[in-house]
């Protein structure tokens, strides 16, 4: 299947060309959404998978594209995947506050 066949079965509107952003993140993307949605910072996150907080801010960028959405939405998505449960989030901030 070629490029143009891909993109033609995913425009949600031919008139204006815009076309359906997949939903998958990637393993990385994964990860940092699980700590995001746990509640810690960009720079916590980077900390704790050994990356800059620069390259962690690409990766929450790139799922608010492919979400359409902010970090809250980012929680609901992995809540919503079963990724964690509600009692793993953060909601104090206390991990993040510690650096840990």
């Amino acid at each position: 299947m070629g490029v143009s066949s891909m993109r033609d079965e995913k425009m949600l509107c031919p008139k204006c060309g815009i076309f359906d952003v997949s939903r998958d993140l990637s393993p990385r993307e994964l990860e940092v959404a699980i700590l995001v949605a746990k509640g810690l910072s960009n720079r916590n996150i980077g900390n704790r998978l050994f990356i800059s907080e620069r390259t962690v801010k690409n990766h929450v960028s790139n799922m608010f594209f492919k979400l359409g959405t902010n970090r809250l939405g980012i929680l609901k998505y992995i809540l919503e995947k079963g990724y964690i449960i509600i009692e793993d989030i953060n909601s104090l901030g206390c991990e993040d506050k510690d650096g840990k």
